[in-house]
């Protein structure tokens, strides 16, 4: 799917002069690593207008293709893991724009989250075992929260 990337800029050109697309997914000096040889576009929820205001919102969202389906990633950065409850409710906010928001209305549906938290200090046992329990729901399904540190290689496949 060549053409995720002009696709994804077409949508998003009204989101603050396009401003929401990213060539990087970074936080400060942590950041996640994408795989080269799959097309991604990078959408800033920062920047994206289909958050508005002071809405609950991940740090990205990625979207890419592995297997003729659209996937996405809903990425969310921490410095430490902590608040496991608050993070779910981010992700989760993500997961309900990609559903929802007309910007994110692609050629092909956007299925199979990756919700992910990366962070650049470890955290309390308790908040791990309280993350893990934790899901996002997407089309009626349930996915888990994967936890990460900074430099996580993401793939779509």
């Amino acid at each position: 799917m060549a053409s995720l990337t002009a696709e994804a800029e077409k949508l998003h050109r009204t989101c603050s002069d396009g401003s929401c697309m990213d060539g990087k997914c970074r936080r400060g000096s942590c950041s996640v690593r994408l795989s080269a040889e799959e097309t991604v576009a990078i959408i800033d929820c920062d920047e994206c207008r289909c958050f508005s205001g002071n809405d609950s919102r991940p740090d990205f969202i990625i979207l890419g293709e592995s297997g003729g389906c659209l996937r996405f990633a809903i990425v969310e950065f921490k410095g430490r893991l902590q608040h496991p409850k608050s993070l779910q409710v981010q992700l989760q906010a993500g997961a309900d724009t990609v559903g929802s928001c007309r910007r994110f209305r692609m050629s092909k549906s956007p299925a199979k989250p990756i919700p992910v938290v990366i962070h650049s200090r470890g955290g309390r046992t308790a908040d791990y075992e309280v993350l893990r329990s934790q899901r996002v729901t997407h089309r009626g399904k349930r996915y888990p929260i994967l936890a990460k540190r900074c430099g996580y290689v993401l793939g779509f496949s």
